[in-house]
């Protein structure tokens, strides 16, 4: 197998610059790491936010996108959730399990997120960071196992990609901070 695959996504070198379609590597998964084929990616106002500086100029170039389903293509070693095969959405928020908000059952609250190693470099070498740990306007990407959420294939990836961010946001919204309940009647006034 191969220790890097070479890949093309929305590459952002520079804030307010537009990000421009590049070729980059990717390192082979590491331990609790997963390389995903993206099949889909939803479109977010965060990343043009990231792309324009607005959350700092640190991390740049970034690979942006953050919303995604795709086909696992390879996994590291200790990955037990997800399979080479697995349909999975992307989720850029991973709980670590371990801190006292995890644990507490407040995973929406969690202390240590994980996401994989920096293993993604532009073609002159330059470091790549992924918006929100898994950059999603690529033809491949590489997250931590617990960013996989593994779907029915069945199901349609241009959906499925806009669970990882747009769904779950409007959900945590709506369950954790209106703590909405079954039976109460609510307006949503815009979307994402």
């Amino acid at each position: 197998m191969a220790e890097t695959i070479t890949a093309r996504g929305v590459i952002a070198r520079k804030p307010g610059e537009p990000g421009e379609i590049e070729e980059f590597t990717i390192d082979a998964p590491h331990a609790n790491e997963v390389l995903v084929r993206i099949l889909a990616s939803g479109v977010c106002h965060t990343d043009l936010s990231a792309k324009n500086g607005v959350f700092g100029t640190s991390g740049f170039p970034f690979l942006l996108g953050h919303e995604g389903s795709g086909i696992v293509e390879r996994v590291g070693e200790e990955v037990t959730n997800v399979k080479e095969g697995d349909y999975v959405i992307l989720a850029w928020r991973a709980p670590c399990g371990e801190c006292r908000f995890c644990i507490a059952g407040k995973p929406h609250l969690c202390a240590a997120s994980l996401n994989a190693h920096q293993g993604m470099r532009t073609m002159d070498g330059e470091l790549l960071t992924p918006i929100l740990g898994i950059g999603t306007f690529c033809t491949h990407t590489l997250v931590h196992a617990r960013q996989c959420i593994p779907y029915d294939k069945a199901l349609p990836p241009e959906q499925m990609s806009l669970i990882g961010c747009g769904v779950m946001t409007g959900v945590g919204a709506a369950l954790y901070s209106a703590k909405v309940e079954p039976g109460q009647s609510v307006a949503v006034i815009g979307c994402g």
